[in-house]
């Protein structure tokens, strides 16, 4: 997903994961854990910014064994004298200067950037097991679209141990969305 949790550690911060809904593929749900673990690991790394992104990188316990045989917390004296693996050296310092660049993008010679629209939808509850083609039918739009906005969703369908699943829906499609599905109407593909 687009935090790259590991199964063990998004399950951990609540994501489910099995073989009907992997949500470390929802960007909501998967950003929403991201933001405690970042938090617990900071609150676990004395509060270093550095060795948050360090650990959340290499994995808390390097990190943490690192800190245990120097007593630093000093994320460059970690780096500089090998207690952290190369990747991660290297993962840290780029992550501070795509922050500071992304501060201020045209100072750094970024011009003319194409940004993307924001995430916006609409949710609406389905119960366990509806089809997204059935979703894609009563917002009237394409099946594609509803995987896209619901990539956590693995088999076409919402889970089967979910009874009110909420499913996203292209924005301001809920009201069509609500009286399709009341009527139950089977609209052509």
């Amino acid at each position: 997903g687009p935090w790259q949790f590991i199964a063990t550690t998004g399950l951990r911060y609540g994501l489910r994961i099995n073989r009907w809904i992997d949500e470390r593929l929802d960007p909501i749900k998967s950003t929403q854990a991201a933001c405690l673990y970042l938090k617990d690991l900071y609150d676990m790394l004395g509060g270093s910014w550095m060795l948050t992104k360090a650990g959340y990188n290499a994995g808390e316990q390097r990190v943490l064994s690192a800190i245990r045989k120097t007593d630093s917390t000093d994320f460059w004296y970690l780096a500089r004298n090998g207690y952290l693996p190369r990747e991660t050296r290297n993962y840290v310092p780029m992550f501070m200067a795509a922050a500071i660049i992304a501060k201020d993008p045209e100072k750094f010679g970024f011009v003319d950037l194409n940004y993307q629209p924001p995430f916006i939808f609409d949710e609406v509850v389905v119960p366990e097991r509806t089809s997204l083609k059935e979703v894609a039918r009563w917002a009237q739009t394409d099946y594609r679209e509803i995987k896209r906005l619901n990539p956590e969703l693995k088999r076409g369908v919402t889970p089967p141990d979910y009874s009110e699943y909420k499913v996203k829906i292209p924005f301001d499609s809920k009201e069509l969305f609500l009286e399709n599905m009341a009527a139950g109407q089977t609209l052509p593909s």
